[in-house]
């Protein structure tokens, strides 16, 4: 295990986060809040979580064991400038939509993403996969990182099925959350703060236990406990949506950065105060919105801020967003 059980924790992130000054790179523009207020309600009211990411034709099991190898490998699909990005040939989507629906379509051929065959998946059967001739970013980590998913999966439950793990952790949020990052190497995601301070972002845990609980209600099951305590899922999206409603600003220094496409280092101050501006920001939201008698959690704010930043408006470009090459996002 690579950190002490009680570690892993979203609260853990919170409170280490609160404790530190990263406002002279990035800052949460508290005003521009209110404003935005009648938009996240409507969102919320239209909200249907995170189902373009589940199949209403699977079992619970199936698009739970569909969504714990999806999200293993759910991270860093931009492309350097000039550089087209990786699409799915059979969708012609990108990103996680395409990388999804790719997931979705080897379903007979993997078995149903049985555990075994996972841990045991070749280059040519990811290639397969993939189904394009343009390589997808860090090819040869995220296969690695399947197969090791695999057998994790295979050590830690009796029947190679990520729905056990659900079981484990007595349907709980915060302990799936523990689960993943101790036990599984595939889905740590762990920053530090100048070389001291631990923060442990565990987006796409996160992740694959909001998509699991949006997939437990489709099938009629109660919703996971302690949702509440999970944090937005800091990645290099969801902060792009944020800078361009106005919610969150960047000093100049790192604005010119992302407008050059300079590359930010993993754990630099920028990449790192990027990702915790994320999470205090929603936090913000989730605050604003409980003053107003409108009660959600930082998942479902995510998961709207998510959905805006792929609607395209005419006339106007989206900005920049950072770009770490990590496996973490």
């Amino acid at each position: 295990m690579l950190q002490p059980q009680e570690f892993w924790t979203p609260d853990t992130l919170k409170t280490t986060i609160k404790t530190l000054d990263y406002s002279a790179i990035a800052w949460v523009v508290h005003q521009k809040i209110t404003a935005l207020l009648p938009t996240f309600q409507q969102e919320l009211k239209a909200s249907h979580g995170t189902e373009e990411l589940l199949n209403k034709t699977y079992s619970y099991d199936d698009n739970v064991q569909i969504q714990f190898f999806f999200n293993v490998v759910n991270f860093a699909y931009w492309a350097p400038q000039g550089v087209e990005k990786w699409a799915f040939s059979g969708t012609g989507e990108d990103g996680s939509y395409g990388l999804y629906h790719a997931f979705e379509q080897q379903k007979a051929h993997l078995d149903s993403w049985d555990a075994t065959r996972m841990a045991n998946l070749t280059i040519h059967e990811f290639d397969t996969l993939l189904g394009t001739d343009l390589s997808i970013p860090m090819r040869e980590e995220r296969l690695s990182m399947l197969q090791s998913a695999g057998k994790d999966l295979l050590r830690c439950t009796s029947s190679g099925r990520a729905s056990e793990l659900i079981e484990q952790a007595d349907h709980s949020a915060t302990r799936l959350v523990q689960i993943l990052c101790e036990e599984f190497s595939s889905y740590q995601d762990l920053s530090t703060w100048q070389g001291n301070d631990h923060l442990p972002f565990m987006k796409r845990a996160q992740l694959f236990i909001k998509v699991v609980n949006d997939a437990g209600i489709l099938a009629g099951k109660d919703p996971l406990q302690h949702l509440d305590a999970l944090t937005a899922f800091s990645d290099y999206k969801v902060p792009q949506v944020l800078f361009d409603l106005g919610l969150i600003q960047y000093a100049p220094s790192l604005r010119a950065q992302l407008d050059s496409w300079t590359e930010l280092n993993k754990n630099s101050d920028e990449e790192v105060a990027i990702r915790m501006v994320t999470i205090e920001a929603v936090e913000a939201i989730r605050t604003a919105l409980s003053k107003i008698g409108i009660e959600t959690n930082a998942a479902e704010i995510d998961s709207i801020l998510w959905r805006l930043g792929t609607k395209k408006k005419e006339g106007s470009a989206p900005s920049l967003y950072h770009r770490t090459r990590t496996s973490a996002y």
